[in-house]
């Protein structure tokens, strides 16, 4: 339960990170758009999910890890949309 707890968590970091690194070289009040998050998430969840443990022991591919990542880009949109 604590590696899902982190996968789901670790999306929203790495998501919110972008937007304020996007704000600050963009310095404007930018938003990321549903199509970018998914693509996001998707890249994260192919990157960590089938790539790396492809080719490094250290990491294994877990389908329920894809679903943490997904409901952490969920529950990141609630968020965004929650403060506007």
């Amino acid at each position: 339960m604590n590696n899902y707890l982190n996968d789901f968590i670790s999306i929203i970091l790495v998501l919110k990170i972008c937007e304020i690194v996007l704000k600050k070289i963009k310095t404007s009040n930018l938003k990321l758009k549903k199509r970018h998050v998914f693509f996001a998430t998707a890249y994260f969840s192919l990157l960590f999910e089938v790539v790396f443990p492809f080719f490094l022991t250290r990491y294994t591919a877990d389908f329920y890890d894809v679903i943490a990542y997904f409901l952490g880009a969920f529950v990141f949109i609630l968020l965004e949309n929650h403060d506007s």
